[in-house]
């Protein structure tokens, strides 16, 4: 159900989350160094049993985000 406390809160964390990633990695993409468009991606995907642990997270631009995916 979309728009719920439930769904704000993980909407929330994930911001946190996103945040600290992107600081970590110096707000550049991993791969190419890029500032623009950047995305947050999980290096081993949570349907492959990947975990928002910071150490599955990386930012990539979105150049390299989709071409990832």
């Amino acid at each position: 159900m979309s728009g719920t406390l439930l769904d704000q809160g993980r909407r929330g964390a994930w911001n946190g989350v996103r945040a600290r990633v992107l600081a970590r990695d110096g707000n550049r993409c991993v791969l190419c160094g890029s500032t623009e468009a950047l995305q947050v991606d999980h290096i081993v995907a949570r349907a492959d049993g990947g975990s928002d642990r910071l150490d599955n997270l990386q930012t990539l631009c979105k150049h390299h985000h989709q071409a990832k995916s």
